[in-house]
């Protein structure tokens, strides 16, 4: 599938996640695609940065995004994130015994269908561009050197509010430099490849806390003894590159992180029993530029 051809936005198009949920439905999909994991890292990040855009967003279900909808990069990311899932539960449904006809519907389906749902072309075709240059750069190596056990997996933890769904759980058997054993895979998509992209999932709260609640909710009796994150960079450069970084968080780190949420918790408690959510001045401008609250802030 070519859609390289696509170059001019349409202003009526619906939102990705709109056109992602209808796919679900309509498409028999039996995974999870849109959405969050109920109290996961993007809530614990949000309390972190910026009690204000905590309060706006989940206790009072404000979107700051322009008319709903959010910023490219978020739905490009979304859909590669669907064609992901699919190409990798089609890989776990066939190695069950399903026939290609049986297993869930191929990424190219999902695809089609997204176009015919009205969601914007121009942010599809980027995100199957990626999507393709993965499968076919990994496949040219002789597939992947690890074997997929889950897929959209959810966890939480069992003595705490904290969730998560994991991008894929995966075993590796035979590899000369990886360790044997059970593997997350958390598939992120980056600009450009840098340290920070690189190195600075060693201390991401994301991926220590997966592997806190992987842990805490005893999943290695069900997946085996987990050895550390494969973090599947996909960087959005003309010619796209991969690159996997290999996060092993030592067990202080996790015991740390549960901590670490435990407190913000309480100072969370706070704020809800003063019934004021201050503002974080230092966070209305950050990486990926303005705040999604920055004008609704600048205006009270």
């Amino acid at each position: 599938m070519n859609l390289g051809h696509i170059m001019v936005e349409d202003p009526t198009v619906v939102s990705m996640d709109a056109a992602l949920k209808r796919a679900v439905e309509e498409l028999g999909i039996d995974l999870t695609l849109t959405g969050g994991s109920g109290h996961g890292w993007s809530r614990s990040s949000t309390m972190q940065q910026c009690p204000h855009k905590y309060d706006q967003k989940y206790n009072k279900n404000k979107g700051g995004w322009e008319n709903g909808i959010p910023p490219k990069a978020l739905q490009i990311g979304g859909c590669f994130h669907a064609f992901m899932a699919l190409y990798y539960q089609r890989e776990i449904d066939i190695d069950k015994g399903a026939t290609p006809d049986e297993a869930v519907v191929e990424p190219g389906v999902l695809c089609d269908a997204l176009l015919d749902y009205g969601a914007d072309p121009v942010l599809i075709g980027a995100a199957w561009q990626y999507f393709e240059g993965y499968a076919n750069y990994y496949e040219a190596q002789g597939h992947d050197w690890f074997k997929p056990l889950a897929v959209e997996y959810r966890a939480k933890d069992p003595n705490g509010p904290d969730t998560c769904r994991y991008d894929l759980i995966a075993e590796v058997k035979d590899h000369p430099v990886v360790l044997p054993g059970t593997w997350i895979v958390e598939h992120k998509t980056a600009s450009r490849l840098d340290k920070g992209v690189t190195e600075g999932w060693h201390l991401d709260g994301e991926i220590v806390g997966q592997c806190m609640i992987y842990k805490k909710a005893r999943l290695a009796m069900k997946f085996g003894k987990l050895q550390g994150v494969i973090v599947n960079v996909i960087v959005k450069t003309k010619i796209p590159q991969f690159h996997r970084e290999f996060v092993t968080p030592p067990m202080k780190s996790t015991r740390r992180q549960a901590k670490d949420l435990k407190v913000f918790r309480a100072t969370k408690a706070i704020y809800e029993s003063v019934g004021y959510w201050p503002r974080s001045l230092a966070s209305c401008v950050g990486r990926y530029g303005f705040c999604e609250f920055f004008d609704a802030c600048r205006d009270e």
